[in-house]
């Protein structure tokens, strides 16, 4: 039992320790690992910019700057066949995590902290603090607190039986009437809507239940 004790306090130290050095090197601007974003390869351990994925960031950047709709920037770059660094398709949220990587700008952000990073810059600092503003003026995710309003029997049951995802509660407003459905989550992503459920009134998937 004593020597399981030891042993499993120098586990942890060399955890902790391990921490530590990542830690430290992210606080230097070194990339220590883990997936590398669109735009950038990893040579001799370092971030090197990509020149044909940089230009995808770029035009990403600069049509965010222009029509301001990441999922209709997500839209062209599929329809343009561009894939994303995984070979996946695109869709708004990933758009929006492309527009907030510190990377792009030659930045580290490491737990709420931006520091100098050693890796070269793909955007211009006008560019960047251009789409900050727009960030900062919009909201780039829409609030679904409001959601928590909507009395609604089916949430975290009802799956949407083609994408094998849950369904959300939303509501719509028209001639100051409400509408209430059930929205496929994975649908809501996606730049163009593609499953056939999509979204059902509520009203009438609680009443084949009930």
């Amino acid at each position: 039992n004593i020597l399981i004790t030891f042993a499993q306090y120098e586990r942890e130290v060399i955890t902790e320790r391990v921490r530590d050095k990542m830690a430290a090197s992210r606080m230097k601007g070194k990339w220590v690992g883990g997936s590398v974003t669109l735009g950038y390869k990893v040579v001799d351990k370092k971030l090197t910019v990509v020149p044909e994925e940089a230009e995808v960031i770029r035009k990403i950047f600069q049509r965010f700057i222009e029509i301001q709709s990441p999922k209709l920037i997500a839209h062209e770059l599929n329809s343009a066949g561009v894939k994303t660094k995984q070979g996946k398709i695109w869709d708004g949220p990933h758009i929006y995590r492309i527009l907030n990587n510190h990377t792009y700008i030659g930045e580290v952000k490491y737990k709420g902290v931006v520091c100098k990073g050693e890796q070269d810059a793909i955007l211009a600092p006008e560019i960047w603090n251009r789409t900050r503003d727009i960030l900062a003026n919009n909201n780039p995710c829409e609030d679904r607190s409001r959601n928590q309003e909507i009395v609604a029997p089916l949430r975290s049951i009802l799956r949407c039986g083609h994408c094998r995802c849950g369904m959300m509660p939303i509501y719509s407003r028209k001639n100051g009437r409400k509408y209430y459905y059930y929205l496929c989550v994975k649908d809501s992503k996606r730049a163009r809507p593609t499953c056939p459920v999509h979204q059902i009134p509520a009203g009438d998937i609680e009443g084949i239940v009930k």
